[in-house]
């Protein structure tokens, strides 16, 4: 099978057959890759002058370009996060409403009720605090990253370093 110069193609082994080189963002001379320097450009990094990089694809899935003009979203550009931490802007107000009534309770443990009027005294003069459940109340989101990755195969990338120069059309 004949390929193009600069294609990417997954592989189901852990290593580069010759002829390519694994799409992790390494630098290579310009001078030693001209034709693929061509198409790449400095896209995915180097100087441009000198060295000019590989896409770079380790914990990253590729998406097409679509339309740059209406995505924003252009050729060689990475975006996206392994982890992500929530920050106070992307937390919808909320509140926790808590239902009582004034009327004097009849059971200890009720299904699907509401806080009463105790028949008895309930609470007690203001002592020592405690926390409830062993940690007061923080900020919100406590500033600990979650995971933010779809469900993912892992596999390699290789660039081609060799064959067709393509043409447009």
């Amino acid at each position: 099978m004949d390929y193009f110069l600069g294609m990417i193609l997954p592989l189901a082994f852990d290593w580069a057959p010759r002829q390519t080189a694994f799409a992790n963002g390494q630098l290579l001379p310009i001078q030693q890759n001209n034709a693929l320097f061509a198409l790449l450009g400095n896209r995915y990094g180097g100087d441009g002058t000198k060295t000019f990089a590989l896409p770079n694809l380790n914990g990253r899935t590729a998406i097409g370009a679509g339309n740059p003009a209406r995505s924003g979203i252009n050729v060689g550009q990475a975006a996206g996060e392994e982890t992500h931490i929530l920050t106070i802007n992307e937390m919808p107000d909320h509140t926790h409403a808590l239902f009582a009534n004034q009327d004097t309770a009849q059971q200890s443990l009720p299904n699907d009720a509401v806080f009463a009027e105790a028949p008895v005294p309930t609470y007690g003069d203001t002592g020592q605090m405690v926390a409830l459940g062993g940690s007061p109340p923080g900020t919100s989101g406590s500033s600990h990253a979650h995971q933010n990755m779809q469900p993912f195969l892992t596999i390699n990338c290789v660039v081609t370093l060799s064959g067709i120069f393509p043409s447009r059309g």
